[in-house]
């Protein structure tokens, strides 16, 4: 494949708001500059004795010993039930379980990315400079595993940082969601800054939509050959081609989308 492949985008579709827009097509060249569920329990309920006997259908009684021991056993036995509450946090820190995640200021060459482990020290390197705390993985399939198999979600996905100064408060999608269309594109760094519109708006991924492997993968991140092809996704949409929009020569750089984990 060519060394670089012309891309346009016509807009992105925002929950229950259509906003049009459109940016001049640009072509990725090679090496532009680098940019600086809970748990619940239930007793179940048992009425008062009247403290009087009853009669039984053999002619026997019942005594208050009788009725007090069944109502503690009831009591204690209980009825439980289990159920998700994504606003719960069932990750064990001690914080409510909605993840946080931004696109690097990076741009990599196919081998820079360097697979899982290298790609996770560039996210947490960048989160670190933001001054984000936490632990962070890299959105990218490789021969180790699909992104679907290492990144585990337990609640929503919002922005790291979209330059409000209001913390976790721009929803990018459910749990549900994730893999498929989103609410918001993960158009802002780690810092807040917005992603530029130009041609290194797009993250390697080396997935298909629904976060499996794709044959794309600069030889498992370990070449920038602009013979070998990388799959990558759009920044900048909310659609589908977020995760994977197409393939591009690995001496193409790109971006890394970072997700927080628990």
């Amino acid at each position: 494949m060519a060394a670089a492949d012309c891309v346009s985008w016509t807009g992105m579709r925002m929950r229950g708001l259509w906003a049009i827009a459109a940016a001049v097509p640009s072509c990725f060249g090679d090496a532009p500059p680098i940019e600086d569920g809970g748990t619940s329990t239930s007793s179940v309920a048992t009425g008062s004795s009247d403290g009087g006997t009853g009669s039984t259908t053999d002619g026997g009684s019942t005594t208050d010993a009788d009725t007090t021991a069944t109502a503690t056993s009831l009591a204690t036995t209980g009825d439980t039930s289990t159920g998700t509450d994504p606003t719960v946090d069932t990750s064990g820190t001690g914080v409510d379980c909605v993840h946080r995640v931004f696109t690097t200021k990076g741009t990599f060459l196919g081998a820079e990315v360097g697979g899982g482990l290298n790609a996770q020290a560039l996210c947490e390197g960048e989160a670190q400079d933001a001054g984000l705390d936490g632990t962070w993985e890299a959105v990218l399939s490789d021969q180790q595993g699909p992104a679907v198999a290492h990144l585990e979600l337990c609640g929503d996905i919002v922005l790291a940082n979209d330059g409000d100064g209001a913390p976790d408060d721009t929803l990018v999608a459910t749990q549900a969601e994730w893999w498929g269309d989103h609410v918001h594109a993960i158009d802002r760094h780690a810092d807040g800054m917005p992603i530029p519109l130009d041609n290194m708006a797009g993250a390697w991924t080396g997935s298909n939509p629904d976060g499996t492997v794709h044959a794309d993968d600069c030889a498992d991140w370990g070449t920038s050959n602009p013979e070998v092809t990388g799959r990558w996704g759009w920044a900048v949409d909310n659609g589908m081609s977020w995760i994977s929009d197409g393939s591009l020569a690995c001496s193409s750089r790109l971006r890394l989308y970072c997700l927080e984990q628990f």
